[in-house]
């Protein structure tokens, strides 16, 4: 009878995330055909499949690159890991980040699997929070140059509101960076606050709540955990190197994408223009931004591809959001292990 309840439960957590999965599909699809509705055109015919082609290897290089930035700090961690296996673990992660809103999911997921895998949380958490405070740091930095420079670039309420957006970012994501690292007793009070969503994930998967206890015990010490990686530097230029080219690669993307819809527009502007999407789509409370995502594009880049175009929206959530998600769950759905154990 136990036996049967535990593969009954496997069962339904398994249907949890095809529903989180499907869903996201579902209000992403709702999300193209408004814009389809609007525009009156929709055709994957007649783009050119070699600018595709060389968008999908992009594709490849951007989570190598994603993957590699926290490889390097894990490495100089003493934890060793396949560079491969951690690009399989990483797009996982994204799979549940993106099923999820706010993407909530992505860091409990990422430390669970690099557990499963001879990573131990007590290493696994401050190696992922050197990388997310990393990531914070800059994007704060690139938020404010954004924002001054589509203020000037995109005209009317748009243009206002994106500004805002990108300033409260900023300062959102100065406030990560004194969340994770300072050691005052108002910082580790914001802490023990924040660090609650770990234990309230813990009671919607009951399997995961002592992984997920271990997981808020280590945020809220994350300035003690955080030290000895912080007397080290061997990590830092190619974590940076490696963020800075991911991110390179995914601002890249409108610029190629176009290209194959045999249309052009200037590559600095596309790119600026990307990455403040990139910047403003943590704040859609959809599943990965689903469906709000898809219609948001469509109006941002109006400006440079003559109206709302679903071709091109589809085509840019493929490669940044379809694609990712369904790669991660076809990774994580084919091995019912979750990825076996490497010997060392």
């Amino acid at each position: 009878m136990k036996k049967q309840k535990t593969i009954l439960k496997k069962i339904w957590m398994n249907k949890k995330q095809w529903i989180g999965f499907f869903s996201a599909l579902v209000f992403s699809l709702i999300g193209v055909l408004y814009l389809w509705n609007q525009a009156g055109s929709f055709n994957l015919l007649s783009v050119n499949w070699l600018w595709i082609f060389f968008v999908l290897i992009l594709f490849v290089l951007l989570w190598l690159f994603d993957s590699a930035a926290l490889y390097f700090i894990l490495k100089s961690n003493n934890c060793y890991i396949s560079i491969f296996l951690l690009f399989r673990i990483t797009l996982c992660s994204f799979f549940f980040g993106s099923i999820t809103p706010f993407q909530i999911g992505n860091i409990p997921a990422l430390t669970v699997f690099l557990e499963k895998n001879n990573i131990p949380i007590e290493k696994g958490i401050p190696s992922i929070l050197l990388k997310c405070t990393i990531n914070g740091a800059l994007r704060a930095l690139i938020s404010i140059v954004l924002a001054f420079y589509l203020k000037d670039t995109i005209e009317g309420g748009l243009s206002t509101t994106i500004f805002v957006v990108l300033l409260l970012y900023s300062f959102g994501a100065f406030f990560g960076y004194y969340l994770i690292l300072c050691k005052n007793k108002t910082a580790l009070a914001l802490r023990l606050w924040t660090s609650s969503i770990f234990l309230w994930l813990g009671k919607k998967i009951p399997s995961t709540n002592e992984t997920m206890c271990r997981i808020n015990s280590s945020f809220i010490n994350s300035p003690v955990t955080l030290d000895p990686l912080l007397k080290k530097k061997n990590w830092l230029i190619p974590t940076l190197t490696s963020i800075v080219l991911f991110w390179s690669i995914l601002f890249s993307l409108p610029f190629f994408l176009i290209q194959a819809l045999n249309l052009s527009a200037p590559f600095f502007d596309l790119f600026m223009l990307q990455a403040g999407y990139y910047m403003l789509q943590s704040f859609l409370p959809s599943p990965g931004g689903s469906g709000l995502a898809e219609i948001s594009i469509g109006y941002i880049y109006t400006i440079f591809i003559g109206g709302n175009s679903p071709t091109f929206t589809f085509l840019l959530r493929f490669f940044t959001y379809y694609l990712p998600l369904s790669v991660g769950a076809t990774f994580l759905f084919t091995n019912r292990k979750n990825f076996p154990v490497q010997k060392k």
